[in-house]
């Protein structure tokens, strides 16, 4: 039996102004119960649970609704205080103490007055939540605070459940795109109409029906809605399923949509959004749905101009050759991805493909190959997940039955330079994990800054950490 499972999973880190989706591996050992959350080869955060059991999923290792980096990196939590009735918890953020705590009692449910961080909590947008517990569950008035100022909330029955009024946050609120959606809660369900706010205007919304269920005329936003994304969704509910026609608007512009069957499933042509769609990523994906599963020719469009695509079967999986966009693409990273899929995995040879702003034709950069299920092996070159035209990152080394291993170097090229040059790397073990002494970008590299710090790994974690960060 295989004790080790090991998945990819998405979450959001920090890149420029606001977080970014990003990738991280989870590794949970059924014979520990050690959970590990990986990314690039560090360990972020490792600890035992105790409470997941034999027949587990990895679902359910996701404590929260998403995944913040930012947290696994810089949050740490200190008992302060502990007598026989119960123990203070205090939060610490990258060592430095936060107003962010409260009590447990002896069997480990919160208690009393408790003051807690946003999922989305990180040093651009230090948002909290304050109110009280009674053996574990949350009851009364609870705020939710940015800078001192109350910016929403509602309250909590005895039973834990949202009442009345509330003003909760959009999920990719921030300082500079406070988006806020405001309605009404009876016993934990949305109810009647909810409007979404920014900055003090309606902007969209719809109505709820008694069993929490969304109904008739909505106006929905992208995920990613801030302020150069203000992308919206128009369309009809029916018992809280989307039917019919559903337009896509960039402010008020219309840029795709489709139809959704009785079943809520797409069907027939579709224009989608990328899904980091914003000013300088105005990219489209067009094509056939039948029942809800893409079919045949889909191609991606990055300002009317058709940059990528290829087939899918009736399976709704990729076969053949297919152009695949950069999960960065825009006007600065113009990369696509070049190789051939076989049921859905990408097989033999990928380059990577680049066009530097100013040139009219993409030069190879980098790849490598894949073999059986998707696993790379041999050389390969990679970018950073970053890549731009001023980020210009690459990584050349070797894998191993899919895992990074031995010596892999870091190189980097100003804009309109010809040759990359060498400014850092490091060691991968056998598991793909860093070890030993790692030169790295720092916190502050940039076009301008161009900082390495030197770092110290023992099995995947950083064990002495340049000042310089």
């Amino acid at each position: 039996m295989n004790d080790l499972y090991i998945w990819e999973e998405i979450g959001l880190q920090k890149k420029d102004l606001k977080l970014k989706k990003t990738y991280l591996q989870i590794q949970f050992n059924q014979k520990n119960k050690k959970v590990k959350y990986i990314k690039n080869g560090e360990i972020l955060r490792q600890y035992i649970d105790e409470n997941v059991g034999e027949q587990q999923n990895k679902l359910s290792l996701k404590h929260n609704n998403i995944i913040n980096l930012e947290h696994l990196k810089y949050l740490t939590w200190k008992c302060q205080l502990k007598n026989d009735e119960r123990e203070l918890h205090i939060a610490y953020w990258d060592g430095r103490p936060l107003i962010v705590g409260g009590f447990y009692n002896q069997i480990g449910q919160k208690i009393e007055k408790w003051i807690e961080l946003s999922d989305y909590f990180w040093d651009r947008c230090e948002i909290i939540h304050q109110g009280y517990y009674k053996d574990g569950i949350k009851f009364g008035q609870w705020d939710t605070i940015l800078k001192k100022q109350i910016i929403g909330g509602g309250f909590f029955d005895e039973f834990g459940k949202k009442q009345g009024k509330w003003i909760e946050l959009h999920q990719n609120f921030q300082n500079e795109s406070e988006v806020k959606l405001i309605g009404e809660y009876k016993d934990g369900k949305e109810l009647g109409r909810w409007d979404i706010i920014f900055k003090n205007k309606i902007i969209g919304g719809g109505q709820y029906d008694n069993d929490g269920l969304k109904v008739g005329y909505w106006i929905e936003l992208h995920e990613n809605f801030y302020e150069y994304c203000q992308v919206f969704y128009k369309g009809e509910y029916v018992n809280g399923i989307k039917n019919g026609k559903w337009d896509s608007y960039d402010k008020k512009k219309l840029i795709g949509g489709g139809f959704f069957n009785q079943n809520g499933q797409k069907d027939g042509k579709w224009i989608e959004l990328h899904d980091d769609y914003w000013q300088f990523c105005q990219v489209t994906y067009i094509g056939e749905y039948s029942n809800g599963i893409k079919q045949s020719q889909w191609i991606s469009k990055y300002y009317l101009k058709q940059f990528g695509g290829g087939q899918y079967d009736e399976f709704g999986q990729k076969q053949g050759r297919w152009i695949d966009l950069h999960d960065n693409f825009h006007n600065g990273c113009q990369v696509t991805l070049v190789g051939e899929y076989q049921n859905n995995k990408k097989l033999s040879q990928w380059d990577i493909m680049y066009m530097e702003q100013g040139s009219n034709e993409f030069k190879k950069i980098g790849g490598g190959i894949y073999i059986e299920n998707e696993t790379k092996v041999g050389f390969w070159i990679e970018l950073h997940e970053y890549f731009c035209d001023t980020y210009q990152i690459i990584y050349c080394g070797e894998y191993k039955n899919g895992c990074k291993n031995g010596n892999f170097d870091m190189k980097f090229k100003k804009q309109y330079e010809n040759e990359y040059k060498k400014i850092g790397g490091g060691t991968f073990d056998e598991e793909g994990l860093k070890d030993g002494l790692w030169i790295e970008l720092s916190k502050h590299f940039c076009f301008y800054s161009f900082d390495t710090c030197i770092n110290q790994y023992k099995n995947g974690v950083k064990i002495k950490i340049d000042e310089k960060q």
